[in-house]
This record gives structure tokens, sequence and C-alpha cells, in this order.
């Protein structure tokens, strides 16, 4: 997804007065609400990422230069044949701990006919970042510009007499258990998540079917179409609370044009004839199911999913040479299962297991003899595509719900404590599922040190065991709309997070730190809707 982009706060606050007032002008405003959200977090991690700044796409750190993976399609997300990864698993590393801030503010205006408009802001900042005012010389600076248009959609609900509605515009759109497509409310991740597009719904008895077509790049270039698109068809059947059903088909296109070369004619003429440099649209297409109720103090939750298409994105980045993979697939599933127990009444209590698998693919290694044919064609290496997914497995590999290629298990326990306190902990098994191939090397002071050179068949294979997980929440209810929480985890690092394995970025981007020191996670947060 492309960052929204910031826009002037006053004129926002022009655009929520005009939906509160100017548009009586043009039809018959029967109420207007207005609500909001306010929701502070301090987050800290020890020992796990290379940069004090948020883990984004500048903190990644180089562990296997491209000269020791020469020829050998690596199809690194951030450093194309060098081998890149956010974490550092080393105490000698700065933390990275922050502040951040989510304000949202809404107004919501009902019409006549079953007509709504609904407009929503957000602002979200880390505390301290584009300071107000200078302590030492008393000046003040206050801060840019942060405020984005968030939600703004125009809905309509039972058009022509039927129980159809439609939304157009900018909006969230959390469907199911919000496993493949969510908001971004259960990431570690502050800002939400919405997509510019259109959504229908059908709703009858027990029977709600969305169909859905948004927009997540525009391509002002010249070419005709050089979009990406995200569509689907959701159905759910809910007959009952012991069982019900959900199926789903979803489509990501991205007609962006991509080329290993762009040249002369006879350069453009010959890989034609050569069948080089030709990647189709990308399409991902994925079909899944979900089965989910409860029945007395049981609950229960399981969702599978597999994923085909033309992975042209991908593809392009595994390079064995100057070409990469204009062959590349999807061709991958992947199921969650989560099952719970309640028991007690004065002090509810939650036992709960859960499951999760993403089939991946390492197709990284070279054989001696693939090492010397300059003439082979690269293969990629594509694991499941967790799309936008709301859900976490590890605060610390998991964060933004982007793990893939792994398989995790976990167990935990909630308790009501009181009318006003919760508490919860939890402990997870991780272990990749295709390892990599890692460059012969040694590591001296936290720096791995290629020792076989160009050679780069020569390998040794990584560890699957990536390690245990285990924390603990506390949630305090200071009253029915301001709640506190706080809390804490360790990861125990298994031999497969040392050696490294491509289990981040949905496959794409290399998992493994410069150490092999324990990281820790705290955290505080509060909020409050209104």
């Amino acid at each position: 997804m492309h960052p929204m982009k910031s826009v002037n706060f006053k004129l926002i606050l022009s655009l929520l007065l005009i939906a509160c007032t100017g548009m009586t002008a043009q039809a018959e405003l029967q109420q207007v609400s207005i609500g909001g959200e306010i929701r502070v977090r301090w987050q800290d991690w020890e020992n796990n990422f290379n940069s004090t700044i948020a883990p984004t796409l500048v903190g990644g750190q180089v562990r296997y230069p491209g000269a020791s993976t020469l020829l050998r399609p690596i199809g690194d997300l951030l450093g194309g044949q060098n081998v890149v990864s956010f974490f550092s698993f080393n105490d000698d590393a700065d933390d990275y701990s922050a502040w951040e801030q989510r304000t949202r503010l809404n107004v919501t205006a009902d019409f006549t006919d079953d007509v709504t408009a609904f407009i929503e802001i957000e602002s979200w900042n880390y505390w301290g970042d584009g300071f107000r005012s200078d302590y030492i010389s008393g000046l003040d600076f206050p801060g840019g510009a942060d405020v984005s248009m968030y939600q703004s959609y125009i809905e309509a609900r039972n058009m022509w007499g039927t129980n159809l509605s439609m939304r157009i515009g900018r909006q969230e759109m959390p469907l199911g258990a919000e496993w493949l497509i969510g908001n971004n409310d259960n990431t570690l991740e502050m800002p939400g998540l919405s997509f510019d597009g259109i959504l229908l719904t059908y709703a009858q008895n027990n029977v709600t079917f969305h169909a859905f077509w948004t927009k997540v790049f525009e391509n002002f270039g010249a070419e005709l179409d050089g979009d990406a698109n995200v569509a689907g068809l959701y159905l759910t059947y809910a007959p009952k609370d012991e069982i019900n059903l959900d199926a789903y088909f979803l489509h990501a296109r991205d007609a962006r044009s991509i080329a290993d070369t762009r040249g002369s004619i006879f350069l453009e003429t010959l890989e034609e004839i050569l069948d080089l440099d030709d990647y189709p649209v990308t399409n991902l297409f994925t079909a899944g199911a979900r089965l989910y109720g409860m029945a007395g103090a049981f609950d229960y939750n399981i969702e599978g999913a597999y994923q085909f298409g033309d992975a042209s994105t991908a593809g392009i980045l595994f390079k064995n040479g100057l070409y990469g993979d204009d062959s590349a697939e999807y061709d991958a599933w992947a199921a969650h299962a989560e099952f719970g127990y309640t028991v007690g009444a004065n002090h509810p209590t939650r036992l709960h297991l859960l499951g999760a698998y993403f089939s991946g693919e390492d197709n990284r290694d070279l054989t001696l003899l693939e090492w010397l044919n300059p003439f082979r064609s690269p293969e990629a290496s594509v694991s499941f595509n967790r799309l936008f997914s709301d859900q976490v497995y590890s605060v610390f590999l998991d964060d933004m719900g982007q793990m893939s290629n792994f398989w995790t298990a976990q167990a935990g326990v909630s308790v009501a404590a009181s009318e006003k306190v919760d508490v919860s902990i939890y402990g997870a098994y991780f272990q990749a599922n295709e390892t990599f191939e890692r460059p012969l090397a040694v590591k001296v002071n936290g720096t791995v040190i290629p020792i076989a050179g160009p050679l780069s068949f020569l390998t040794s294979e990584s560890d699957d065991e990536l390690g245990y997980e285990v924390g603990v929440n506390l949630k305090y209810r200071y009253s029915e709309d301001l709640v506190f929480s706080i809390g804490y985890a360790r990861f125990l690092l298994g031999d497969g997070l040392e050696d490294g394995n491509y289990t981040d970025m949905n496959g794409l981007l290399f998992g493994g730190g410069s150490d092999d020191d324990d990281p820790n996670y705290f955290y505080a947060e509060t909020g409050i809707k209104f």
C-alpha cells in the first residue's frame, strides 16, 4: 500500500463542517453524529531490530554480500543479490523504543432514503517527531501537517427496495476474522488501513454477500493499463451460533510494467526471439473458506486458503545474472485453527490452542553443474502472501502480519481477575518450512564473513527451529470507555533465527540476526473511543 497523502488540518475541518451543514442544500439531512478515537502506545524492543527507528525499509543490514551469492537466484526484497535482514538479535545493537499516538475524528451525516455520508480523518505520529519548540532558544516550531483523510464514503442502503447496500469511496474493509484483509487494528502498526473503492453488500436471512473492487496503486504514466487493483467476493452463511461458514475469492492484479532491461529495438527484438524479459501481468488469486462458531463453553475458528496465478512482481527479483524468473507462479496454501474453552462464572477463564501453517519455497541453492551453466534459467521462491492480514503470530517476527514460510503452535490462558482487570499469558513455538542454504561463513564480533568467495554452490543449510515466544498482558478497564493495558514478551532464539531463513515479508526477506541474544518486548497503551 502506498502512504496516504497528508492534507492541511484547516481544510479537513472545513470539509467536516460542510458535511454537517452545507450538504442540506443538496439533500434532506436527518441527523449528524460526531465520533472519534485516541490511542497512545509506548513500545520497546530490545535486541530485536538493527535500527533505533521504526523497522521499515531503511532498517535493513547486509548479512551476506552479493559476492558470496554469485549466480544464485536470491531474490531479496531489499538487497537484490545481497542477503539483507531487519533483525539484529544482538545486545550490542540499539533498542527501538517510541511513543506513538493515533487520533481520529469522524462525522456521520444521515439523509433521507437510507443515504449516509461518512468522513473520518486520522493523525498518526511519534511523540517528539517534529518537535514543537526549541528549548535552548525558546523559539516555537509547530509541527507540520500530518492529518490524512482516512475514510470518506457515501453509503446507500436498501437500494431500490431490496437488501442491497453500496459504499463508494475510501473505506475500511475488514472481512471475516481479518486473516487476509483487515484494518490494522490488531497489528502492532498504529496507522489504520483503508481502501479506495466500491463495496456492494447483499444480506438476507442468514446469508451475507460482499463484492468489492479497490484501487491500491494509480499509474499516472503513459501506459493504458498500469494500475494495481484488489477485488473479491465474500460469502457468509450464519444459520446458528454453533456453526457458521465463510467462503471467498480474492484477486490482486498488478499491471505495473516490469522489465529487466529497456534497450534498443535490436535488444528488445532479440529478447522476444529468445523469450526473455517477458513478464506477464501479476495475477494473485486466493480461494479460501472459514468455519467458526460457539457451542456452550467451546468456541472455534478454522480457516484455510490456496493461492495461484502469475507472480511476476516477485519473479523479477530472482536473477542468476541479468534476467529474472518471468514464469514465476503462486502455488501456496495456508491454514489457521484456534480452539477455545471458557470456564467459571465469577472469573471467566478461557483456555485456547492455536496452530497456523503458511507454505513457502526456497529455491535459492545451486548445484555445481548449475553454477557452471551460464544459461540456466532462474527459479523464483514464492511463499504464501499474507495480503492485508490483521493476524499477528509474534510481536518480534510478525508485527505487521507479514511473516510467511513458517508454522506455529501456540497456547494461552486469559482470566477475568476482577470486574475491571483481565490477565492473559501465552506461549508459542515457531519453525521455518523451507530452509535457506546460506553461504559458508564465520562470525567475528557479530559480523558475518563469507569464506567461500564466489564459489556460491558451497553452502550450509540453516536450522529450521526459529524458537519460542512467551508473553503476559494485563488490561485494566478504568471506565466503560477508557482502557489501560501493559505487557511483556520474550523470544527464546532457536538456531533457525541465528542462522537465518527467508520468513520475513511474505518469504521475500531474510530473517537472521548478527548474534543469538534473546530479544525482549515491552508495551503500555491507553485508548478511548467516543
